[in-house]
């Protein structure tokens, strides 16, 4: 099920039956509004569905043209920025990430961001993720089991409250010989809650307590504790040179306050493109 909120309404709200498929024999659709679940593997179903139809229909040249028009305002925007940024982040890994890695995400904003910002290319990667009982716990050992059982190179993308939820899972690396990147995207706190009403109403320093819930913690003394290499990110240049040096922990310090004000600056900025299409 896609994580965004406004892609879910808009379904709900478009009127056209929906196709569930899942090869695992799950109920993946909390919605409730799947006209069918089908138990098929999804390329074989699509490349049965491209035979039928034939050759000749049409490409949904709409949907690419504002595709198209999307991505150029977003690389725009970030094109523009001297600092880090989550968003700037997630494109970056996407052009980082090399055939046959596994990428494991976190949940909350790490795995919001990658729907929403990872570009589209050839690269045969594999996505995992896991709900955690609370959304992030458990992130890192399972992450570490994914590149353990799979033996792929792996990058685990985490918050730092993450990877304080699982800090321990961190010795389990002794135990895996495929190289394992823990990117961490440092902001301090909950990044997510700042889009949540409760940032507009509570007093600053009550919503820091409750929800933002700082923790001040060294991410290289983390990793040390561990006995694993620490490289800090200064530009998103450095991150195809970190990714490829081995295990360790890659620490990306981003600024909380500045993320919601950036995401709807590229929500206004997509928006504006995809208007102006002809």
């Amino acid at each position: 099920m896609p994580t965004s909120k406004p892609l879910r309404a808009w379904l709900a709200e478009s009127g056209t039956d929906q196709i569930v498929v899942d090869p695992a024999c799950g109920w993946s659709e909390p919605t409730g509004r799947a006209a069918a679940l089908l138990r098929a593997d999804p390329t074989e179903l699509a490349a049965g569905w491209t035979a039928r139809l034939g050759e000749d229909r049409p490409l949904p040249i709409r949907w690419i043209e504002a595709e198209r028009a999307a991505r150029e305002a977003i690389e725009g925007e970030l094109d523009g920025l001297d600092e880090l940024t989550e968003p700037g982040l997630h494109l970056a890994l996407g052009h980082a990430h090399q055939d046959g890695d596994l990428v494991y995400t976190a949940s909350s904003m790490p795995i919001r961001d990658q729907e929403a910002f990872l570009a589209p290319s050839e690269t045969d990667a594999l996505f995992l993720c896991n709900r955690g009982a609370n959304g992030i716990d458990g992130l890192i050992s399972s992450g570490v089991g994914a590149a353990h059982a799979s033996d792929r190179p792996t990058t685990i993308v985490t918050g730092d409250l993450g990877l304080l939820h699982d800090i321990g899972g961190l010795a389990a690396l002794r135990d895996v010989s495929t190289p394992v990147r823990i990117v961490v995207i440092d902001n301090d706190g909950g990044g997510i809650f700042g889009f949540l009403p409760q940032a507009e109403v509570l007093p600053s320093d009550e919503f820091e307590a409750l929800l933002g819930t700082p923790r001040g913690v060294d991410t290289a003394k983390a990793a040390a504790l561990f006995n694993l290499p620490h490289h800090r990110l200064d530009s998103l240049d450095e991150l195809p040179g970190a990714l490829a040096g081995g295990t360790r922990v890659i620490e990306v310090c981003v600024r909380r306050e500045a993320n919601v004000a950036l995401h709807r600056a590229l929500a206004a900025g997509v928006s504006a493109a995809i208007a102006a299409l002809p």
